[in-house]
């Protein structure tokens, strides 16, 4: 059966004025650009439109594709995420992305960021060098902040420090945001010097600093 709810929240999403430019990688079936975006409803709470206005996103699975262009909008490039930087816009205010985290998952082969999936979080880096927004949100599994992943932690805030960002760290519950899911998630936050820190938790008291 047809969710014609779903389909006007789309609609109505489509059609927002610009706003806060938004660049996404590793964007999958679109759960974080969602979010981001806001103008949707789950189990009978209405989530307000906010200002961000996704114009670029990618990723490499096919489904996640076809997932993104039915259930958000056609502005998903599918492909290798290398390949895919040259079609980025040539600016936006923000950057996100949850790069693949196998590599880092305690049920994985625990390479680390030298693996080649977990790896791609320099494609992450490099889109943020190209596009210099004001902020960025990197996201992945909690396994980041294990023992075994201190150096794959420490590359990866040294390689987005480089770039000249006040970088913060923290773990946040899925299910204290209204997420139907008790699974705690990393946010790796972003923020050219001078910009407000961005903290979901009130007060703001990130994990770590970059």
């Amino acid at each position: 059966m047809k969710n014609h709810g779903n389909d006007a929240a789309n609609a109505k999403r489509k059609e927002a004025p610009a706003g806060i430019s938004v660049v996404s990688l590793f964007s999958g079936c679109g759960g974080l650009d969602l979010g981001f975006e806001g103008g949707f409803n789950v189990f009978g709470t209405e989530y307000e439109k906010l200002p961000f206005n996704i114009k670029w996103a990618n990723d490499i699975n096919l489904a996640a594709c076809r997932s993104y262009r039915k259930n958000l909008a056609d502005r998903i490039h599918c492909g290798d995420v290398w390949q895919a930087l040259d079609a980025m816009p040539e600016q936006a205010d923000v950057v996100i992305g949850g790069f693949p985290c196998q590599d880092l998952s305690i049920n994985g082969l625990r390479k680390g960021v030298a693996g080649v999936r977990s790896g791609l979080y320099r494609a992450m880096v490099e889109a943020v060098r190209r596009l210099k927004p004001k902020a960025f949100v990197a996201e992945n599994v909690r396994g980041l902040l294990h023992e075994h992943n201190k150096d794959s932690l420490k590359q990866v805030l040294t390689d987005f420090k480089a770039l000249g960002y006040d970088v913060t760290v923290d773990l946040y519950l899925a299910a204290d945001y209204g997420v139907p899911q008790m699974r705690q998630r990393v946010f790796i936050v972003g923020t050219l010097p001078g910009a407000k820190p961005l903290c979901l938790r009130l007060p703001c008291e990130p994990r770590m600093t970059g």
